[in-house]
């Protein structure tokens, strides 16, 4: 691996992978405040722990359990991930919660829905900007489930809601 000073964790493979997905969650669509910043961190994060699950021979439920563990302190220290407190910009909490919610969501959707839907958001709202509203509604809609409780539960709750 390489390092760089004391930043190996930086240059690691898994934050490459997490700054790569960063150019469909992120780049191609963009929060309209940074309030959404959840939207970009939580997907980015999600799919850094996909493929960490993958390369380390293991289950993506394995990599949730372990960022399940440290969860409940980050949204106590540093609040919701969609409500997070302005001081704490860029804390855990909105890269952590967020990725254990898609992952509650594809168990709940299934993984073809879930993965075709993921790939789907980007290439609808191309080199455009998106807010809470719009990502939740869009799933929703895409879904033809009310997902607006699933959502604001894991995004603006102020306790971690229970995984399945």
């Amino acid at each position: 691996m390489i390092t760089l000073g004391d930043t190996p964790y930086a240059t690691s493979p898994e934050v490459l992978v997490h700054e790569m997905a960063h150019q469909w969650y992120g780049d191609e669509v963009t929060p309209q405040d940074w309030r959404d910043v959840w939207m970009n961190e939580g997907m980015a994060m999600y799919l850094q722990g996909a493929w960490t699950a993958e390369d380390q021979g293991t289950t993506i439920e394995s990599v949730m359990d372990l960022w399940a563990e440290k969860e409940p302190q980050l949204r106590s220290d540093f609040g919701p991930p969609a409500d997070y407190d302005p001081e704490a910009f860029g804390a855990g909490n909105v890269y952590y919660g967020p990725a254990l919610m898609w992952d509650e969501l594809r168990r709940r959707l299934g993984d073809d829905e879930f993965w075709g839907l993921v790939r789907d958001w980007p290439a609808a709202h191309d080199d455009g900007n998106a807010g809470y509203a719009d990502i939740t509604a869009w799933w929703s809609e895409q879904t033809g489930e009310d997902l607006s409780g699933f959502f604001d539960d894991w995004l603006l709750g102020e306790t971690t809601p229970a995984r399945s």
